[in-house]
C-alpha cells in the first residue's frame, strides 16, 4: 500500500484574518468595521485559494458560503477566483445549525424533532417500560442529542427552554412505575438532573477549561 500525507498546518501562514481547520472544513473570518476590513479578509481568501490550486486541493464552491454576523453587517460579497460566495442566513457546522442571529433557534427544533422521533420510536418498541429499560435507552439516544454541543447553544429564550425540556418530561412519563403527578418530583424519584441544570453545569466545565 502507498501512504500519502497530506500537510494543511500551513495554511494560515500569512494570513491576517483567524481561520479554523478541522478535517475537511475550512472557516476564515474577522471583524468587518469598515471596508478596509472586508478587502483584508478578501485578501485571505485570495491566499487560501492559491494554496489550494498550488496544492491540487480546489475547493468546492457549491459547499462554501458567507455567513454574515451582525445588524450593522455590510454584506460584502466576497469571492473564489471571481466566482461568488453565496451568502446564506444559516450554516450547518460540525452538526450545530449557526444562524445570523445566533439565537440557535433553529438547531434547537431541528434537535427536539430528532430526539421527538427518537423517542417516539422506543415508545413503540419496547413493551416493559420499566426504569431499568427506559432510562438507559433514554440518556444514551434521546439526551445525548439534546446536550450535543449545548455549550455552544444553550438557549436564553424561554420557549427554547421548555421545548428542549418538554423531550424529558415526556420520557419520564413513560415509565412504569412513576406516579408522581409533578415533573420535579419525578426527577426527584428518577434521580435526573433537569436539562437545564445540566446544560449550566456544561457551562460552568467550559468556563473552568477556559480560564
Amino acid at each position: 500500500p502507498i501512504l500519502f500525507a497530506i500537510f494543511i498546518n500551513d495554511i494560515p501562514n500569512g494570513l491576517k484574518s483567524l481561520l479554523k481547520i478541522f478535517a475537511d472544513d475550512t472557516k476564515s473570518y474577522r471583524a468587518t468595521r469598515d471596508a478596509n476590513d472586508q478587502v483584508i479578509l478578501q485578501e485571505d481568501i485570495n491566499a487560501i485559494h492559491h494554496w489550494s490550486e498550488m496544492w491540487q486541493l480546489g475547493f468546492n464552491l457549491d459547499k462554501c458560503h458567507t455567513l454574515p454576523l451582525g445588524f450593522n453587517n455590510m454584506r460584502y460579497q466576497y469571492n473564489i477566483n471571481g466566482n461568488i460566495v453565496e451568502t446564506v442566513a444559516e450554516e450547518k457546522d460540525l452538526g450545530i445549525i449557526i444562524d445570523e442571529k445566533l439565537n440557535f433557534h433553529k438547531h434547537i427544533l431541528k434537535a427536539t424533532k430528532k430526539a421527538n422521533s427518537i423517542l417516539g420510536c422506543i415508545r413503540r418498541a419496547i413493551k416493559y417500560k420499566d426504569r431499568e429499560m427506559i432510562l438507559p435507552l433514554y440518556i444514551a439516544h434521546v439526551r445525548s442529542r439534546l446536550e450535543y454541543g449545548s455549550v455552544v447553544w444553550n438557549p436564553y429564550l424561554v420557549q427554547d427552554k421548555k421545548r428542549i425540556e418538554y423531550i424529558q418530561r415526556r420520557a419520564t412519563e413513560m415509565i412504569n412505575g412513576i406516579s408522581h403527578p409533578s415533573y420535579k418530583s419525578r426527577l426527584i424519584a428518577l434521580d435526573l438532573p433537569s436539562l437545564e441544570y445540566r446544560r449550566r453545569f456544561a457551562d460552568m466545565v467550559q468556563s473552568f477549561k477556559i480560564i
